[in-house]
C-alpha cells in the first residue's frame, strides 16, 4: 500500500520577467505518466537537458522517493526529482545535452540561452566565407561557471551597445573559462571586433586579462574546438589564418601571455607590420 503525499514548492518570484525557472536532468532521466517506477515510461530527458517549469513545481512523495510533475514532449509526467537540478536561468533553459552538440562542435550557448538584447539595426552577413580569425580578451574580470560567464557576455553587449554605440555585441563568438562557447553574432553576421577587417574574419574573444597569464585550458580548448568546428562546418575557409587583436590594430588585446600560446599554433601567422609585441618578447 502506498501513501501518496502532494506537496507544492513555490519559487520566489524575480523582478525580471525575463528569468526562467528550469529543471536540468542530472542524467538520463525516465519519465512516467504516473508516480513510481511501475507507471508506464513514455519519454526519457537526455542528461544535460533542461525543461522549464511554472513558478511552482508539484511534487508527489511515494516512499522514499519525490516525484517531480513536469510537462516534457507534450505530454505530463513525472520524473524523480533526485535526477533533476532546479536552476533559474536568464531568457530561456539550456540545452546541455550531447545530442544539442554538433559533431566535432564544443557546447555553443545560444543568444536565448544567454539572454541576449535584439540588435539595435538590421546586421549585415558576412561577403564571403571568412579566411581569418581573429583572437581578443576582454581584458576585465575572469568567470569559471556558466553563470558568471552568462552575465559577463551580457554586460559586454551592454558595454558595446550602450557605450560604444554599436548595433550588438561586436564578437562572433565569446569564451569562457568554464569551456564554454557563447554565440554573439555567431558564424554569418559582419562583426564590430577588428577594425579595418570586420568583413575578413570571425572575432573570438575570451572572457579575462591575459596579459599576465594565458587563458586555462578548458577555454583554449574552446577556442580551438570552435575554430575546427567552423572548418568543418564550411563556415571558416580551410586555409584560414589565426592573429591576434594587435596584429592588426594597436592595442594589447589579446594579451601578451595569451598571445605567447598562439603564436605556436599552426594557423598563426605574424603579418608584417603587426603591432603586437616581438616573438622574441614573448
Amino acid at each position: 500500500m502506498f501513501w501518496y503525499i502532494v506537496v507544492c514548492i513555490g519559487v520566489l518570484k524575480l523582478t525580471s520577467a525575463e528569468h526562467v525557472h528550469c529543471a536540468c536532468a542530472t542524467g538520463n532521466t525516465p519519465v512516467y505518466r504516473e508516480a513510481g517506477r511501475f507507471a508506464t515510461l513514455f519519454s526519457v530527458i537526455p542528461a544535460g537537458m533542461c525543461v522549464q517549469y511554472s513558478d511552482a513545481l508539484k511534487f508527489v512523495t511515494m516512499g522514499n522517493t519525490s516525484w517531480a510533475s513536469l510537462e516534457y514532449a507534450g505530454n505530463s509526467g513525472y520524473a524523480d526529482f533526485n535526477l533533476l537540478s532546479l536552476e533559474v536561468w536568464y531568457g530561456a533553459c539550456p540545452n546541455r545535452s550531447h545530442a544539442a552538440r554538433a559533431d566535432n562542435c564544443p557546447r555553443i550557448i545560444t543568444r536565448q540561452e544567454w539572454g541576449a538584447r535584439l540588435p539595435t539595426h538590421t546586421i549585415g552577413q558576412l561577403p564571403h566565407i571568412p579566411s581569418y580569425v581573429f583572437l581578443h580578451h576582454g581584458a576585465g574580470s575572469f568567470c569559471h561557471s556558466e553563470y558568471e560567464c552568462a552575465a559577463k557576455v551580457r554586460s559586454y553587449q551592454d558595454f558595446h551597445i550602450d557605450d560604444r554605440g554599436w548595433w550588438d555585441i561586436g564578437y562572433s563568438f565569446v569564451v569562457g573559462e568554464d569551456g564554454n562557447v557563447y554565440e554573439a553574432r555567431g558564424w554569418d553576421e559582419i562583426g564590430a571586433h577588428t577594425y579595418g577587417h570586420n568583413t575578413q574574419g570571425l572575432g573570438i574573444s575570451v572572457i579575462g586579462d591575459f596579459r599576465t597569464r594565458a587563458p586555462n585550458s578548458a577555454a583554449l580548448n574552446a577556442v580551438t574546438q570552435l575554430i575546427a568546428c567552423g572548418v568543418s562546418s564550411g563556415k571558416i575557409q580551410t586555409d584560414y589564418i589565426i592573429q591576434g587583436h594587435c596584429d592588426v590594430v594597436p592595442t594589447e588585446c589579446p594579451g601578451r601571455a595569451f598571445l605567447n600560446v598562439i603564436q605556436n599554433w599552426s594557423h598563426y601567422h605574424r603579418p608584417t607590420g603587426s603591432y603586437c609585441p616581438p616573438l622574441s618578447d614573448l
